[in-house]
């Protein structure tokens, strides 16, 4: 993720991403965004424990969002956002023409991300 984006994150969920670098495309801010937003709610208004995020990382094709101390449904709302990467371009965001290759390296990504990626490469 940029750098600019990343920040933007971790300034708005100081208490979930602090000291952690994303290792994710762009294309996931929104989703990584609202899964934040959901386990900060539940955290300040449910007694949730506090989640903080200890790497948050793509392997295999999807998110990898790993975590300390979380109860079975803050463990749910981060399994349920694993899943949806799978269909969620890594890099521009978008969910039409998504597909996970097997090139050596899964990736997910759009079939226009993934021919500019064939054409630098």
């Amino acid at each position: 993720m940029t750098p600019k984006l990343a920040d933007k994150l971790v300034e708005k969920y100081p208490k979930i991403l602090s000291n952690i670098y994303l290792e994710v495309g762009d294309g996931w801010y929104n989703l990584i965004d609202q899964l934040c937003e959901t386990l900060q709610f539940d955290t300040d208004n449910n007694s949730y424990p506090q989640v903080v995020a200890v790497q948050i990382k793509e392997k295999f094709g999807s998110l990898r969002f790993y975590v300390e101390s979380v109860n079975d449904q803050q463990f749910g709302a981060i399994s349920f956002a694993e899943q949806l990467t799978k269909h969620i371009c890594e890099e521009c965001g978008t969910m039409d023409n998504v597909s996970q290759n097997n090139d050596g390296w899964i990736k997910t990504l759009c079939d226009k991300c993934r021919e500019t990626r064939n054409k630098k490469n």
